[in-house]
């Protein structure tokens, strides 16, 4: 009875990180302040868009790509600070992010010390 099992785990964790084709989709984060969707497109584009509790919208566009096992947003928007409060969206930088799959899902944690992910959705 383990042998399947511990075969099946061992499976999943050799897939290896996941590929472009792989990450393009919607992702959605919840924040105690808001909602964030983070949109990865087909030729390298992404956009983020964030709803705060109080119903404003902020949006943001770039480039992505992949670079070994991290995924690169160029110019993004800093919707936390880190911390689990409301960063400044007016700052752009570059975010380095790490992609992987959780079970038969594609996560990304934006930071490893802090619960948030955004999971995919489609």
């Amino acid at each position: 009875m383990r042998r399947p099992m511990i075969f099946a785990v061992l499976l999943i964790a050799c897939k290896g990180p996941p590929t472009d084709a792989e990450l393009v989709g919607e992702y959605v984060i919840q924040y105690s302040y808001g909602q964030e969707t983070l949109s990865l497109k087909a030729g390298g584009s992404y956009q983020q868009v964030f709803v705060s509790k109080e119903g404003n919208v902020l949006r943001n566009s770039g480039k992505w790509e992949m670079r070994a096992r991290e995924l690169l947003l160029r110019d993004a928007m800093d919707v936390d600070d880190g911390f689990g409060s409301f960063g400044d969206p007016s700052k752009r930088w570059d975010w380095w992010l790490v992609p992987e799959r959780s079970g038969d899902k594609i996560v990304i944690a934006v930071n490893p010390d802090a619960p948030e992910r955004y999971e995919k959705q489609r």
